[in-house]
């Protein structure tokens, strides 16, 4: 439940706060449709989570997700910002 709960809230969080997620995005040198694709990625594998028959291919998809997360963040050597991605991609796997 953590997992599909974590999801939701990040995708839903790049939405509602568009503008700060959009300054992120840019600084790590994403572009903003890339923003909107990881949100509806995340909100939609959040839920697909709760659907027994469809969660391994949710895994699947927020398992990229957050293995995108934790390199982008070692990229820009934000170590700080590495664990949350970090711990979701473990609990993914």
């Amino acid at each position: 439940m953590f997992i599909h709960a974590s999801a939701w809230m990040a995708g839903s969080m790049k939405f509602i706060n568009a503008e700060a997620a959009g300054k992120q995005f840019a600084q790590f040198g994403y572009p903003d449709w890339f923003r909107i694709l990881i949100a509806v990625v995340e909100i939609g594998g959040g839920l697909t989570l709760l659907i027994p028959r469809m969660a391994c291919y949710a895994v699947a998809a927020l398992g990229v997700v957050m293995a995108g997360a934790v390199f982008t963040h070692l990229r820009q050597a934000e170590v700080g910002q590495l664990a949350m991605p970090f711990v979701l991609l473990l609990a993914l796997v």
